[in-house]
Parts: structure tokens; sequence; C-alpha cells
């Protein structure tokens, strides 16, 4: 199930910033808060670098919209960087049929966080491409052209 349909995992990270900082003073809008979990495509690091960032990002004591945005651009950049030409094709076929080969061609994928494994909750493992790596152009391209 993905993060953006899974209103648990989403109140669960949601928690934990909750924990360290009064999210009614810090996000003008609690929706911004659940737009960097659903982009963290539910990674806590990547949760975290997401809300760290769009602190740097913001004008002033409040995070908004923008500041979000330019955290979530930040971060697909940084992703950018680790995606190669030969990775593309690979991604598309993960995103396509929402599992990762057991090949070890494949294997780097998930290690480098561009594929995120997820379990259901009968215990079914299925994978999807990092969210932040399907906002690249280079994504998006070879995923719409296959």
């Amino acid at each position: 199930m993905p993060l953006d349909k899974n209103q648990r995992g989403i109140d669960l990270l949601c928690e934990v910033v909750g924990r360290r900082i009064d999210v009614e003073k810090v996000f003008s809008d609690e929706i911004i808060l659940k737009k960097l979990c659903v982009e963290s495509g539910g990674h806590i690091r990547d949760f975290l670098r997401l809300v760290r960032y769009a602190c740097r990002y913001s004008k002033g004591d409040e995070i908004d919209e923008n500041a979000a945005n330019r955290a979530i651009s930040a971060l697909s950049m940084e992703y950018d960087y680790r995606v190669k030409d030969a990775d593309i094709n690979k991604l598309v076929k993960v995103e396509k049929e929402k599992r990762l080969p057991s090949d070890m061609e494949y294997a780097h994928l998930p290690y480098h966080l561009l594929v995120l494994e997820y379990r259901t909750s009968e215990g079914e493992k299925w994978a999807s491409v990092n969210p932040l790596v399907k906002r690249l152009s280079k994504f998006k391209e070879a995923y719409n052209g296959n």
C-alpha cells in the first residue's frame, strides 16, 4: 500500500516529528508535514532530512509550502547523483511490477534507497521506486516512454 494511502504510516511519521517540535507552531499547515511524509516514501531518515531542509528554506518561524517544495527538490536532486544511466530501465521495471527481482544487478537499488521495500499487514513483500527518484526527469521520461 503506497504511503499516501496508508494513514497509519503517515500518522506515525508525524508523531516522530511531533515529539520533537510543536507541529502547529512550526508548520503553517499540517498538510505540509504530511506531504513531506509521503515524499519520503516512509523512510524515516529521508523524512527527517526533508523536515530539516524545510526548516533551512523557511522564511521566519514557520515552514510553508514553498519551503517544503524546495526541501523536496533539494533531496530529490541528491538522489539524481545516485541514479546511473544503467539503473533507469531497472527502476522502471521495479515500478511497473511493484517487485524487486532477486538478481544481483538489482541489489544496489535498495541499498542506495533508490527502491524502497515494504510489507503489507499480511506480510506480503512489495517494492516501489523512491518518490524522490520518481520526481527526476530522467525517470519520468523512461517510465512514460516504456
